[in-house]
């Protein structure tokens, strides 16, 4: 695949990806996201145990913004310095923090409050869209995509996706199950930072290129 057709890709992408957000958002504006985000919240709620609130509050916890700056930072650290890719640690660094400040924006456009039925965790802010799936997404898959060529052996690249694709959905997973987030926050938070990701990697390949 030559460069053209991969910027082109990346470009149709990331429209796609932000169109779906765009739908999404309306439809929550809207108020019009109840026949999605009920029976997702009615099942989940089902599997509440005590084991299942801790599990669920321990990995709340690694996709707070402490634990990602610390493991943003070594990710950095590893790239810069052991791997000699400068390059991957800015992209890192720019997916990342763009898509905090992006969530950051976007709560302050919509406003829309937390659910307030079934709160296990006490929980400051808005809820749209959520700010646990936007940084699990942008940290790591942006993880994936940089280590991938990295990676010699087919089972290890298998070993990094599965761990990448289960941390994010697990991630947005217990953000509904603690009730501090509606279904739609979450896919909406996954659509966002995709969107953002995608288009980064595109400005990217452009100056790439030029």
């Amino acid at each position: 695949m030559n460069k053209k057709s991969h910027l082109l890709i990346l470009l149709i992408l990331g429209l796609i990806l932000v169109s779906a957000f765009t739908i999404v958002a309306i439809l929550v504006n809207q108020e019009k996201t109840v026949s999605f985000d009920d029976p997702i919240m009615s099942a989940v709620y089902q599997w509440e145990s005590p084991m299942m609130t801790l599990l669920m509050e321990f990995i709340s916890f690694v996709g707070s913004a402490p634990v990602v700056i610390m493991l943003l930072l070594t990710a950095m650290f590893i790239f810069y310095f052991v791997l000699r890719e400068r390059a991957a640690a800015i992209i890192l660094f720019v997916v990342v923090a763009g898509s905090h400040t992006l969530n950051q924006l976007l709560k302050s456009v919509f406003e829309r409050a937390r659910p307030d039925l079934h709160r296990l965790v006490d929980e400051g802010g808005y809820s749209f869209p959520s700010g646990h799936a936007m940084a699990a997404v942008s940290l790591y898959a942006t993880l994936t995509i940089l280590l991938w060529q990295h990676i010699p052996t087919r089972f290890g690249k298998i070993a990094l996706l599965i761990f990448s694709t289960t941390m994010i959905l697990l991630m947005g997973l217990s953000r509904i199950y603690l009730g501090v987030h509606y279904p739609s926050d979450v896919a909406g938070g996954y659509i966002a930072s995709a969107s953002w990701l995608v288009m980064t990697i595109f400005v990217y390949r452009i100056f790439q290129k030029k």
